[in-house]
């Protein structure tokens, strides 16, 4: 299968424990809202406490896929993997 393919038939599925209210970081006053915007907020990676880019919802680092290094594949953690801060 093609890497095309293969991002082609992607799908995120995304849970939560009630209907959201918002999901707008300026209006939300709910504890649901705020957990959703934390998540959806957080990025591959983060800055740890020695100022060090470390993986937060990525699994590792970037892999490049071509000698050229224009093209870079970054896995995502397993839903099981991404810790609740």
């Amino acid at each position: 299968m093609s890497h095309k393919n293969q991002a082609a038939k992607q799908v995120l599925n995304w849970t939560a424990s009630t209907e959201l209210p918002t999901v707008d970081s300026v209006k939300e006053y709910d504890v649901v809202s705020a957990e959703q915007i934390d998540y959806l907020g957080e990025g591959l990676y983060k800055i740890n406490s020695n100022n060090d880019a470390v993986p937060a919802v990525a699994d590792g680092n970037p892999v490049a896929q071509n000698k050229a290094k224009t093209k870079y594949v970054i896995n995502i953690k397993k839903r099981s993997e991404v810790v609740k801060r």
